[in-house]
């Protein structure tokens, strides 16, 4: 078992990390397209939005033949 001194410790080492990391999530959040900004998104929901709009812009570059989770509608 852990020391209180060695749990506050690593605490400390890994706070910076953490702020870090919701930076960059809710920077991306604010990149995708069509975000819903009336409600928090999940981190597995905006990556999951980054990869649909990565693989919408692939498709628009002709890189991809048809989007991630994006359903073409044949006329």
């Amino acid at each position: 078992m852990a020391s209180l001194g060695t749990t506050t410790a690593t605490i400390a080492k890994r706070q910076p990390e953490t702020v870090a990391l919701r930076a960059a999530f809710a920077e991306l959040r604010h990149h995708v397209p069509a975000h819903p900004s009336d409600r928090k998104m999940s981190k597995l929901e905006i990556l999951r939005a980054a990869i649909r709009y990565i693989s919408i812009l692939e498709y628009c570059l002709g890189m991809r033949q048809t989007p991630i989770g994006v359903k073409l509608h044949k006329e």
